[in-house]
């Protein structure tokens, strides 16, 4: 049996800009406006801003971390994603997101699927706060959300088992 844990213990959530791109405002990063982030991982990385453009007001990210949709009803959509092919490796984005960080040991695409998995978005809904279109999954409900986390191989080994399935169903469904 896998320990249980919270998030909080493998993930740093809503990370800080790194410092080098604070120094370089005119730096070409991603840019993600919410209909950049597909209900199914997918992202769109057409769009880039300078640093100084973004660096305040926008949530920030780079490759590697995991992001998902805090708002109704993006987030019982779906929408979130792996940060991958970001320019620079970094990116700016909607404020509507979560972003989260794995620390050592945590797999980023394992991550992205618990985030992504019927447990996490059942209870994200009933613990949704703010009135009528305006609700959304607080940080609190997200760092403190109880899961089983096996180890880092196992956490390899069922990412790779779940994307290998995922890709046959997607066959199939073409």
């Amino acid at each position: 049996a896998w320990a249980q844990t919270r998030l909080r213990y493998v993930a740093d959530l809503n990370p800080s800009v790194r410092a080098d791109l604070l120094a370089e405002p005119e730096t070409e990063v991603s840019f993600l406006p919410m209909d950049a982030i597909g209900q199914d991982g997918s992202l769109d990385l057409e769009r880039t801003r300078p640093v100084a453009e973004v660096r305040n007001g926008y949530s920030y990210f780079e490759d590697g971390d995991v992001a998902f949709a805090k708002v109704t009803p993006c987030f019982e959509n779906g929408k979130g994603a792996l940060m991958t092919g970001l320019r620079g490796g970094a990116g700016f984005g909607t404020t509507e997101i979560t972003v989260l960080r794995p620390k050592a040991g945590t797999s980023a695409r394992f991550l992205s699927y618990v985030l992504q998995g019927e447990q996490f978005r059942q209870l994200g809904v009933g613990a949704m706060t703010g009135a009528g279109g305006l609700k959304s999954v607080n940080d609190e409900f997200t760092r403190d959300f109880p899961t089983a986390w096996p180890g880092a191989t196992a956490q390899e080994r069922i990412a790779n088992f779940i994307a290998t399935q995922t890709a046959r169903l997607a066959a199939l469904l073409t």
